[in-house]
Parts: C-alpha cells; sequence; structure tokens
C-alpha cells in the first residue's frame, strides 16, 4: 500500500499530503485543550488554585508568540518534511510529560514545551498547501485541513470525560494516550511524506537575515491587513472557547445545556472552514467575504449575550461559520500575495500566528477583565465586537493577487 502512495504522480499525492496535515491538526487540537476537561482531576491531585491551573493552561500561547517567526524561518530552511517530523514529536513530548506532572511548576514546564512545537504545525501547514495546490483548490484544501483542528479540540473536549477517562482510569493514563497519537502520525510523515513536489517548485529557500526578512515582508500593506485582520479571528476565537459556557449560563441556561451550545461553537467553525472560502472564488471577492463575515461577527457577539437559548444557538452558529472561515481565507489571500508566494510563505506565516496569538491571550483577558469591573460579560463582548467591526478599515485595503 505505500508504495503505492508513494508512486502517485505530483498532482495526485497533493491529497495524501492533505490528509497528513489534516491528521497533524487534529493533534495540535487534541493536545491543546486536553487538560481542560481534565480539570478537576489535575487539580485535586496536584493540589492547584483555580489560578495556578489557568497560569500553566496558558503557558504555551505566550511561548508560541515569541517562537513562531523564527520557526518560519526554520520550515523555510528546512523544507516540510523535516521541520512537521519535530514539530509534531515535541507535541507529543507535551503531552507525555503532561502526565508526569507532579506540582505546578512541571505542567507549567510540560504545558510551555507545546509552544515550541505548535508554531512549527500552525506555520507550515499553509506553507504546504501553497506548495501543493494552486488557484482555487488552495481555498478548498486550506478549509479541509482546517477542520482538524475543531476536530481535535471537539474530541479533546467531547470524548475525554465520556469515553477515554472510564477506559484508561485515570488522567495521567488519558494525556499519556493523547502523546502516543502524535507519534503514529511522525510515522505516517516518515513513511508517506514527500519532501517536494515533484513539480519543480521550490520549498525551501536560500539563508536570509530573519530581521531582513521581517522587515521586507512588513513593507507591503496587503501583509499588515491580513495580519491585522487575522489577530482579531484569534482573539474571538480563544475568547469564546474559554468563556462562552459561563456566558451561556449566566443566562440561566443549564450548565449541561450551556456546554452542548458552547461545543457546537466548534462544529460550526469546521462547516464554516469546508465551505466558505471555496465559495468566496465563486462570489469572485474574498475581499467582499471578508468584509461580510467581519460585519456579521461583530453583530453577532453583540446580540450573543442577549437572547435566549434559540437566540444564542443562532449567534454561536453565525459566529462559528464565518469567523471559523476566516482564517483559511486570509491564508490563501496571503499564499496568492506576489511579495510572499511559497518561498516566503513559512516566514508569512510565522508573522500571522504570532500576532494572531497576542489576539489569542488578549480576547480571554478582555471579556474576563470587563466581568469582574462591571458584573457582567456584555460590556466585554461589545468591545470585541467593536475590535472586530473595526477590521473593516484594513479590509478595504486587502488586494487580491492571482
Amino acid at each position: 500500500m505505500s508504495e503505492t502512495l508513494t508512486q502517485q504522480s505530483p498532482i495526485q499525492y497533493r491529497w495524501v499530503m492533505l490528509a497528513l496535515a489534516w491528521a497533524t491538526y487534529f493533534c495540535f487540537g487534541l493536545v491543546s485543550f486536553s487538560l481542560a476537561p481534565l480539570a478537576t482531576p489535575i487539580m485535586a491531585e496536584l493540589k492547584l488554585t483555580y489560578t495556578q491551573f489557568g497560569i500553566a493552561a496558558g503557558a504555551w500561547p505566550l511561548i508560541y508568540i515569541a517562537s513562531s517567526y523564527p520557526v518560519g524561518i526554520i520550515i523555510d530552511r528546512l523544507g516540510l518534511k523535516k521541520s512537521f517530523s519535530v514539530g509534531i514529536l515535541v507535541v507529543a513530548l507535551s503531552a507525555i510529560m503532561r502526565s508526569y506532572a507532579i506540582d505546578f511548576t512541571s505542567l507549567f514546564a510540560s504545558v510551555a514545551v507545546f509552544g515550541v512545537g505548535a508554531p512549527i504545525i500552525s506555520i507550515g501547514l499553509p506553507k504546504l498547501i501553497a506548495s501543493w495546490f494552486f488557484g482555487r483548490e488552495r481555498g478548498t484544501a486550506s478549509g479541509i485541513y482546517f477542520t482538524g483542528v475543531s476536530m481535535g479540540t471537539a474530541f479533546s473536549l467531547g470524548a475525554t470525560n465520556i469515553l477515554i477517562l472510564p477506559l484508561l482510569g485515570s488522567w495521567r493514563n488519558v494525556l499519556l494516550f493523547y502523546g502516543i497519537i502524535p507519534i503514529i502520525v511522525v510515522l505516517l510523515w516518515i513513511k508517506f511524506a514527500k519532501s517536494s513536489t515533484g513539480l519543480g517548485i521550490e520549498t525551501t529557500v536560500y539563508k536570509e537575515n530573519i530581521w531582513k526578512s521581517i522587515f521586507g515582508l512588513l513593507r507591503y500593506r496587503n501583509i499588515w491587513s491580513i495580519v491585522l485582520i487575522g489577530t482579531t479571528s484569534f482573539m474571538v476565537i480563544h475568547s469564546l472557547n474559554n468563556w462562552l459556557p459561563k456566558i451561556l449560563e449566566t443566562q440561566n441556561l443549564a450548565p449541561t445545556l450551556a456546554g452542548i451550545l458552547a461545543a457546537s461553537f466548534s462544529i460550526f467553525r469546521i462547516f464554516g472552514s469546508l465551505g466558505i472560502p471555496r465559495m468566496s472564488y465563486i462570489w469572485s471577492s474574498r475581499k467582499t467575504s471578508v468584509a461580510i463575515m467581519l460585519s456579521i461577527t461583530a453583530l453577532s457577539i453583540v446580540i450573543l449575550p442577549l437572547g435566549n437559548e434559540y437566540l444564542a444557538l443562532l449567534c454561536i452558529a453565525s459566529i462559528g461559520l464565518f469567523i471559523g472561515a476566516l482564517s483559511p481565507l486570509l491564508l490563501t489571500i496571503l499564499m496568492d500575495t506576489r511579495e510572499v508566494g511559497v518561498k516566503k510563505m513559512g516566514a508569512a506565516g510565522g508573522l500571522y500566528f504570532s500576532f494572531g496569538e497576542i489576539g489569542g491571550v488578549l480576547g480571554p483577558v478582555i471579556v474576563g477583565l470587563f466581568r469582574d469591573l462591571t458584573g457582567n460579560f456584555y460590556t466585554g463582548l461589545t468591545i470585541l465586537a467593536i475590535i472586530v467591526g473595526a477590521m473593516l478599515i484594513p479590509s478595504r485595503f486587502l488586494k487580491e493577487d492571482s
């Protein structure tokens, strides 16, 4: 079977590479949120406060921000196969280290390790798509691989307590199991991945000074516009992933129903990332599509805390669909930008995700801070909606290169 796969033509083999990309992003989502459903037993055994657990669980985005851009340069130099093999192994190491944590410090360190491997994955995947797919297929491929992280997150949050923990018996065994899955994916990469497309496309670049490369990319307004808008998508996703259950409970929803509605956010993001990026080509303007997504998302965020469960579900659906499609769509515009292309996609992706994770850190803080200051979630969500709406300004400057 492996010989049959590896002997396929470069055009056919892109789907094998896409399957590997999906499996890789599934591991990313699985491990990144693996602590959340296990909070109660972990806190009890390690004697952690809520603050300590929150700090430990949030350790990796800080490391991610610092390492994203250098990692992007490394990917451009080493190529995809070597980079992904290293990145997925680091993700596996993080999960396994978590299973051996004995206190706050060791748990924090184990989660921080994830921040080193994670950017290799999230930055390398757009470069893989840019290398193996062309034209409208880039939108479809981006949407498909983005469902991997949502599926991994949904599995971690939904199946851990219902299925995996009862089967394996302890939170340590669960995290160890979640560390084995990425190792299997690494073996698949080693066996089936190709280092080049076979189409004469270079997937590595000549060595270039990192700071020269940074300032070279930042000279272009289109890249700034994409990065700024992308940062708001991270703000929304991280804010709702962290606070949506509590927001819904304040609307007098039972915790069980609030949990179900909160989980639906990931499901709607999957549908959004699959369908809308491809449809934007049919609509003939990705720029217009971005503006529509931002407008509907901002309006839905404002309405979210005001209604009953039916209105809440409608808002969650619209936010999930459009925010789920936003990053894949922005990344296809970035791939097609003449100043980026395949050779600099790793570096450009590094900028996109490093700035994005700043939004990922700030979003939940803004919502939580204004909840403490005002006693409600509406103020923080309104500020979040204003930030999203303000992105209509840079969206006017988006340039679509084909």
